[in-house]
């Protein structure tokens, strides 16, 4: 003989509330939290302050003439000899340099008996720069405290206890429906 269920509405009740049952009593089980969340800011910022000095030397054109004279021994023909040869060591110091707009050197004129220096020198200018940096610095942080709940309010505490008492009550239900199932098929 096959057993049929003749309140098939009741067994789906029935298992309706214990599926009701079992979610109620794992969500007591839970302990319920509370955080606080505090966002702590700092900034970061990098300021570079320069100053630029200058000091510009204006261009340099500067002539020394010294005059060598004339020798004068009182012997014509010694003073002809000297004067030659001092006038030949005068033109072997002749030189002349130059770099750039800048010049200097020595010119010796023989007739006019005159050792010349000379110097050109173009402007200078000279440049200082002082910097001074400014460092801010920016951190961001997050502090959080979670506290626990120790106490279980009241209400959750009786819905705990009910759905426990239901749960055995739906448990020994189930059991009695085996059972008288188990008792007809055997008969």
């Amino acid at each position: 003989m096959k057993a049929t269920y003749k309140k098939p509405l009741a067994t789906f009740i029935g298992i309706l509330v214990l599926f009701i049952l079992v979610t109620v009593m794992a969500g007591c089980g839970k302990k319920p939290m509370a955080s606080d969340v505090t966002i702590k800011e700092n900034t970061t910022k990098e300021q570079n302050t320069s100053s630029t000095n200058t000091t510009v030397n204006g261009a340099v054109n500067d002539t020394l003439t010294i005059g060598t004279g004339i020798v004068k021994t009182g012997n014509p023909d010694c003073d002809t000899l000297c004067q030659q040869e001092v006038d030949r060591l005068f033109s072997e110091l002749e030189f002349a340099k130059s770099s750039g707009q800048n010049s200097y050197g020595i010119m010796y004129d023989k007739y006019n008996k005159l050792l010349k220096m000379y110097a050109n020198l173009a402007e200078t200018k000279n440049q200082t720069v002082d910097v001074e940096k400014i460092k801010e610095v920016t951190a961001y942080y997050n502090i959080t405290t979670t506290k626990y709940i120790t106490k279980t309010p009241a209400f959750m505490r009786y819905s705990a206890y009910f759905g426990w008492a239901m749960a055995l009550i739906v448990i020994y239900w189930i059991y009695t429906k085996i059972k008288t199932w188990r008792a007809g098929r055997t008969t």
